[in-house]
């Protein structure tokens, strides 16, 4: 998912969605490196959260008028936790 989010957002906010016992470092360390394999570039078309309510506000104080958000996830998952 970072991969494509790469590809076609101008900017990605990489962050948890319900890591449960996995490392959410890990998690977002696998998600950067997909986003670089297609061209993203930390700290510029791409962030990496930790806490899901701070990339979520992190994301909207970026929006300016003209742009939108939008959070984005696997859905696989039912309840995935805001």
């Amino acid at each position: 998912m970072a991969e494509v989010s790469a590809e076609l957002a101008d900017i990605s906010i990489l962050t948890a969605e319900d890591p449960r016992t996995e490392s959410l470092e890990d998690i977002l360390v696998e998600m950067a490196a997909g986003a670089e394999s297609r061209g993203g570039v930390e700290k510029q078309t791409f962030y990496r959260i930790l806490d899901r309510g701070e990339a979520l506000r992190f994301a909207v104080s970026l929006a300016r008028p003209g742009m939108w958000s939008s959070p984005v996830g696997k859905a696989m998952s039912s309840p995935c936790a805001l």
